[in-house]
């Protein structure tokens, strides 16, 4: 045996046999010990073996999915740390987004900046920046293809695809839509969910495939096969879309009739993912590789697992039929979290399946480990409440 199949191995043997979630005290500290490893880690990635020049630059995805899932601890943790952070950094950033405002990537930091608007601060500044932005991604009107090709846009040093002036890529439903929905919430002003719902729908006939019931990472990847000679199925490219589908669907009114579309978008995905999950709760980087793909990763199934919770604290998934999957999710994603809490076997930046190892931590990875947790804890505490009525 490999030593990379030692290592898939290693995490696998910790994972029980019948998995159940810990207490909601217990799941809170778990979150909190790996918040508080990485926040003073921030600003200095040594620790990462590879990284990409967003990884280093404020305001970026790469950051932005960390204070995603920062703000879901804040609101669940006694400790005032979180909150001050955000608003700390926020302030520092004068709430600005990324340095390409009309890219969704970029966008992704507005949903912490409207999160604290409504829980700490109603501070028009907080939210200017963010409404100009997109009051100028409307006025634009863009309409370029949602094929990836390689004509690229050069703004102020940064480079993008052409259509990604639109949503054309897969983690783009995870990294602009919840701020556009956040941002009709936070305002009342229904143009920004409008815009957001023709983009989303727009990239759902393009990039979802009815067959397989999962989602393309982008245009390229149509007719591309994997070693196994699989479809090509990224795992943390459907995690971004599983995952902001029901981070979308936090801000869309349960009677707003343009909703079912991304419910039944998303309880089919859970039904073909569960069917996915490996024995020992992971994810094939790889999804229909399965279990011919031994190593866990961990940004993939945080994604996945966050989704998997939140269908159950929504309703949209029944316990009877994904409790089991959702906890040995959990239980794999702890066993990945080394002592100090640093969490482990998290692939590196890309576009497709790669390679991966226990040390390997990325900072999205963990705002995902952060999202899963805030739902879980939320599973179980409801759970406590109700045994003790």
């Amino acid at each position: 045996m490999s030593q990379k199949t030692q290592g898939g191995a290693a995490v696998a043997e910790n994972v029980q046999a019948q998995p159940a979630f810990p207490s909601s005290e217990q799941v809170l500290s778990d979150i909190e010990k790996v918040a508080n490893w990485q926040l003073p880690r921030l600003d200095s990635l040594a620790y990462i073996q590879f990284k990409r020049d967003e990884s280093l630059e404020a305001k970026r995805w790469v950051q932005a999915v960390f204070y995603t899932g920062l703000k879901n601890l804040a609101e669940r943790s006694a400790n005032p740390t979180y909150k001050r952070w955000i608003g700390y950094k926020g302030n520092e950033w004068d709430w600005q987004l990324g340095p390409i405002p009309y890219y969704g990537d970029d966008q992704l930091i507005a949903d912490t900046y409207i999160w604290y608007y409504n829980h700490q601060q109603q501070d028009p500044k907080i939210l200017a920046a963010t409404q100009k932005a997109f009051d100028d991604v409307i006025a634009a009107n863009y309409t370029v293809d949602l094929e990836l090709t390689r004509e690229l846009i050069v703004d102020d040093g940064h480079k993008i695809h052409a259509c990604q002036t639109r949503w054309c890529w897969a983690d783009a439903l995870f990294m602009a839509p919840p701020s556009w929905f956040a941002l009709t919430k936070a305002t009342g002003d229904p143009k920004y969910a409008d815009y957001a719902h023709k983009e989303m729908q727009a990239t759902i006939d393009y990039l979802y495939d009815e067959n397989y019931k999962l989602f393309y990472r982008d245009s390229r990847f149509k007719d591309k096969k994997g070693d196994f000679g699989e479809q090509i199925f990224w795992a943390r490219g459907t995690g971004w879309v599983f995952a902001g589908l029901a981070r979308a669907m936090e801000y869309i009114d349960k009677n707003d009739p343009r909703r079912a579309v991304y419910e039944k978008v998303f309880v089919d995905m859970a039904r073909k993912l569960k069917s996915l999950q490996k024995h020992d709760g992971s994810w094939a980087m790889s999804l229909l590789a399965h279990e011919k793909s031994p190593l866990p990763e961990t940004s993939g199934t945080a994604l996945f697992t966050f989704g998997f919770a939140w269908g159950l604290n929504n309703g949209l998934l029944a316990e009877s039929e994904y409790l089991e999957t959702t906890a040995k999710g959990w239980q794999l994603l702890n066993s990945a979290v080394h002592p100090d809490g640093k969490l482990g076997w998290v692939q590196a930046i890309g576009a497709a399946p790669g390679q991966v190892s226990k040390d390997d931590s990325q900072i999205y990875g963990v705002g995902a480990y952060l999202l899963a947790g805030s739902e879980i804890y939320d599973f179980m505490l409801a759970k406590e409440q109700k045994g003790r009525m």
